[in-house]
């Protein structure tokens, strides 16, 4: 029975397997034919997506290449030497990047070390995608092949345009490799300076040595010549050969020998023949040959003589070195260019004086620094004149009380202070009328008791206050025009000579009391001689005038005379009376005139002023 089940059970299952089938080949085929199609559509667009990742890589790198060849660019200008790397790396030409041989070191921070190479020229790569680039180290450009050369068609190898080649310097010429040399065209060497030439002469070859420029060979020192190979000399052309014996020549003579030398050939003196060249042998060669010299050879010469520098050119004069600058004479100065003015030491600007001051430039001397400023020899007559109101803030004390009285003018008034009274005993009217009223109220009391105050007017140009402190020996040196400005105590101290300088006009100007604190010596020294002088006297002070003064008075003021005083007029004074002048006496005053007086009085007016005399005296005519 259990048996008859389980073969039962085995039969079911061996129907069921043999129900189940496999893939038909239709199936199989479909199956193929749509992986077909996916494989078709998605694997383009997979190997693209790579290409894309990769390209996106490649211009992120260059765009990192290019921002470093900038940033060092900038930095190079902030630094005061603008250019542009020479070039990216050290690796060579034809190598692969490494981490032993890493490109782009000058301009990554971290360097690339795969998939990278170098072209055959040192400024050449091939990126990972096959793409060749250019590093132009002239412009800074970090550029496709194409592009480069579509840029330099006259570029002999990438990176040694004509151009280029002009702008290196001897240095950056030889650090270019053999290849790179090799490749310098015959216009290109000749067209190169004589220190671009001697950077690479020895490592040319003997061709491209023969298309050396006679000049180029003959400015070799005995040094770099002598380095040029055996092939190289026999390769030199007789033109060549010849140029070089008479630069030869040149280098043999001595400085009396050098003024024979044609202009053409000055330039074949070495920098130790022109170090032994002075102004006199400067001045011994023609304007042609000084012209000629070099910038090596200007600086090399000896400057410190009287006048050198008029003997170099424009151009010449701004190729000097600074050591050259401190040991010039002070009549070169004013052939330096502002900029180089800043550069003279303090003791040579303490030998500048007006008359040198003079000879610089308004630009020139604004370009003076502080420290010559304050090392001026500044004594001479108006020196101040020729500094900038600034610079003038900045003298010293010392160069304040060297000063001539032409400057103090220019002073601010803290420095009108500094003055010293020896200084002040200089400032006479003109001087003062120079001075601003501030710096005249800066004066100090010593200097203002040692001003020359005996011209004209002198007093009007000091404050009240300042009138009060001057001295008894100026009060007594003051002219007549200045006692308007004295007080009443002043007024007293004035000398006997100075009084008998006051004639009615000056009495007009002094006040009352002023008149009034007159002395009885200053009153009999007045001049009374003019109209109504006597008007301006106090009665005390008229009874005290001489007989002297009493002769001299215009009948305009007989009026103000006592009765003895009137006594004593002359006949010639009397003479002058007219009726009218009759009338202003008193009849004391008429009374008091004497028999000789009254005889004195023309007829005429007699006639008219009789009855203005007494009996008696009219007795007397």
């Amino acid at each position: 029975m259990g048996a008859s089940r389980l073969n039962s059970s085995k039969r079911q299952i061996a129907g069921r397997g043999v129900a189940r089938r496999a893939f038909t080949l239709i199936e199989l085929v479909t199956v193929i034919v749509l992986l077909s199609v996916v494989v078709t559509v998605a694997l383009p667009n997979y190997l693209d997506y790579r290409t894309q990742a990769k390209s996106s890589s490649e211009r992120g790198v260059v765009a990192g290449i290019r921002h470093g060849i900038q940033s060092l660019h900038a930095r190079s200008v902030i630094d005061g030497t603008p250019g542009y790397p020479t070039s990216l790396d050290t690796a060579a030409p034809d190598s692969a990047a490494t981490s032993d041989n890493p490109f782009f070191t000058n301009v990554l921070a971290t360097p690339l070390t795969a998939d990278w190479k170098k072209g055959a020229e040192d400024n050449t790569y091939i990126s990972p995608s096959g793409v060749t680039y250019v590093y132009a180290p002239l412009t800074g450009a970090f550029v496709l092949e194409s592009e480069y050369a579509a840029a330099n068609p006259d570029a002999s190898t990438p990176g040694l345009s004509d151009a280029l080649l002009a702008g290196m310097t001897p240095d950056e010429l030889a650090a270019l490799s053999d290849s790179d040399l090799a490749t310098l065209t015959k216009d290109q060497i000749a067209a190169l300076s004589f220190d671009q030439f001697a950077a690479i002469a020895a490592r040319l070859s003997p061709e491209q040595t023969s298309w050396a420029t006679p000049e180029q060979i003959a400015m070799l020192s005995a040094e770099d010549y002598a380095n040029l190979s055996d092939a190289q000399i026999a390769a030199l052309t007789d033109e060549q050969l010849a140029e070089r014996a008479i630069a030869d020549g040149v280098r043999a003579m001595t400085r009396s020998q050098f003024a024979s030398i044609s202009p053409e050939h000055i330039k074949y003196l070495t920098t130790a023949q022109a170090a032994t060249i002075n102004r006199t042998y400067l001045a011994q060669l023609s304007d042609a040959q000084r012209a000629a010299l070099s910038e090596a050879q200007v600086q090399a010469l000896q400057l410190d003589s009287y006048n050198a520098l008029a003997y170099l050119t424009t151009d010449q004069r701004a190729m000097i070195t600074q050591t050259q600058i401190e040991s010039l004479h002070r009549d070169s100065f004013a052939y330096l260019t502002p900029s180089q003015i800043a550069g003279l030491t303090t003791e040579q600007a303490a030998t500048i004086n007006r008359s040198y001051l003079a000879k610089l430039s308004e630009e020139q001397r604004l370009a003076l620094t502080t420290a010559q400023v304050q090392s001026l020899q500044l004594d001479s007559y108006n020196a101040l004149a020729y500094l900038s109101e600034d610079q003038r803030a900045e003298i010293t004390q010392a160069q304040i009380e060297s000063l001539h009285r032409d400057s103090f003018q220019y002073l601010t008034t803290s420095q009108i202070a500094g003055l010293t009274t020896e200084q002040a005993a200089t400032i006479n009217r003109s001087y003062l009328t120079q001075l601003s009223a501030d710096q005249r109220s800066a004066l100090t009391t010593d200097q203002v008791q040692a001003l020359q105050l005996d011209s004209y007017n002198a007093l009007a140009y000091l404050s009240a206050d300042q009138r009060t402190e001057i001295t008894q020996t100026q009060v007594e040196s003051l002219h007549r025009d200045s006692f308007q400005y004295l007080t009443t105590s002043q007024i007293a101290g004035l000398t006997t000579d100075q009084a008998a300088t006051i004639n009615r006009s000056y009495l007009t100007q002094l006040s009352a009391d002023q008149r009034s604190a007159l002395t009885t010596a200053q009153v009999q020294s007045l001049q009374l001689d003019s109209y109504n002088a006597l008007a301006y006297l106090s009665v005390d002070q008229r009874t005290e005038i001489t007989q002297n003064q009493v002769e001299s008075l215009h009948r305009d003021s007989f009026q103000y005379l006592n009765t003895d005083q009137v006594a004593v007029l002359s006949s010639t004074q009397v003479s002058t009376l007219t009726r009218s002048y009759i009338q202003q006496l008193s009849d004391g005053q008429r009374s008091a005139m004497t028999q000789t007086q009254i005889q004195a009085i023309t007829d005429s007016v007699w006639a008219e002023s009789a009855m203005y005399f007494t009996a008696e005296q009219q007795g007397w005519r």
